[in-house]
């Protein structure tokens, strides 16, 4: 055991001198954790942010072509852009880093980032459905005949109100997003336009602001404007699940009543993880039910940018059930 000593007529004892020296490195380690908690907790909130949304299950019959709402949303905020032309330090560093590690990294960078610019009056209105037509040139294209926008009081359009329309190589199924900007953030009174170009007529369709608001985070984020509209994304949600082996997830993608008469054993093939294509048709009856879409993947290699040689191919077959797309015939594997 070490004595008491001297310095300069000081009396210095060894145990005390180092276990003070331990409270201040705990104190210090302490210290810095505390406030890299604030700073979590800061960012965290800087993430926080508001949808107000109507849920929307209206068709209408335009022509020969069925209109379908689905969604409206509400936001008051933009998300920050990177300047890719002038990236930070700390997003050059990826490209340093091993493969692995990117991803991680790239969350964490984005995490402790101010990312969203807020409104507090107004913001923008994201309206989202599909279309149905029987004529392949009657729906959307280069020559829209048909268009969709959002308007306010007198029937006056919002900015940037055309809609925007995308297709996975369907014939006669368009889904849609139409975006109306400086939207009220408290609206008193929200239209969807609609012209119909051929026939020459204008439609005029009130909502009903019965708002629900939810509270998103960065761990758990709002999916695309447009998701909830595709019946791709819901098959795209069915082969995630099937690679990763969550088998027991896999019925709530199927319409209930049709689960029992679902083939897994069409599902049991080796080509889940290969390079795919899909293209969607439209059914007005398929197996008893009425507006049936199949999403036909064809599986197989990449050979260049331009050629894809296809190996086998397999179709879903999904009806629009209050809002959410479910599957309800799975079709066997065929090989090319």
């Amino acid at each position: 055991m070490l004595r008491p000593f001297k310095i300069n007529g000081i009396v210095l004892n060894h145990e005390l001198t180092k276990g003070n020296m331990k409270r201040k490195i705990i104190m210090i380690l302490l210290s810095i954790l505390l406030l890299w908690a604030l700073v979590t907790l800061y960012f965290y909130c800087q993430h926080l942010h508001k949808v107000k949304r109507i849920p929307l299950y209206e068709n209408y019959q335009i022509g020969d072509t069925t209109v379908c709402l689905r969604e409206l949303r509400l936001i008051n905020y933009e998300q920050i852009p990177l300047e890719y032309d002038n990236l930070p330090w700390y997003i050059e560093l990826t490209r340093h880093l091993p493969q692995p590690l990117i991803m991680p990294y790239f969350k964490m960078i984005t995490f402790y980032r101010h990312s969203y610019v807020f409104n507090d009056e107004y913001g923008t209105a994201y309206l989202q459905g599909y279309a149905i037509s029987k004529d392949e040139t009657r729906i959307f294209g280069p020559d829209k005949k048909i268009d969709i926008w959002l308007a306010g009081p007198h029937e006056v359009g919002y900015l940037g109100g055309n809609s925007t329309m995308q297709r996975y190589e369907s014939d006669n199924f368009y889904f849609f997003s139409c975006e109306g900007r400086n939207v009220p953030l408290n609206p008193t009174e929200l239209t969807i336009m609609v012209n119909d170009k051929i026939n020459n007529k204008d439609y005029k369709l009130p909502l009903k602001l019965n708002w629900q608001t939810k509270t998103y985070t960065f761990f758990n984020r709002q999916t695309s404007h447009y998701q909830n509209c595709n019946p791709v994304v819901k098959v795209e949600e069915f082969i995630d699940l099937q690679e990763k082996g969550k088998s027991e997830k896999l019925a709530q993608l199927i319409l209930a009543e049709r689960l029992p008469s679902i083939s897994w054993q069409a599902t049991t093939h080796d080509y889940w993880h290969k390079p795919k294509q899909m293209r969607l048709s439209y059914y007005e009856k398929y197996q008893g039910l009425a507006d049936v879409i199949s999403v036909n993947i064809t599986f197989g290699e990449v050979i260049d940018p331009y050629e894809f040689h296809g190996q086998a191919q397999q179709k879903f077959y999904l009806v629009d059930h209050r809002g959410t797309w479910k599957i309800i015939h799975i079709g066997p594997l065929e090989k090319l």
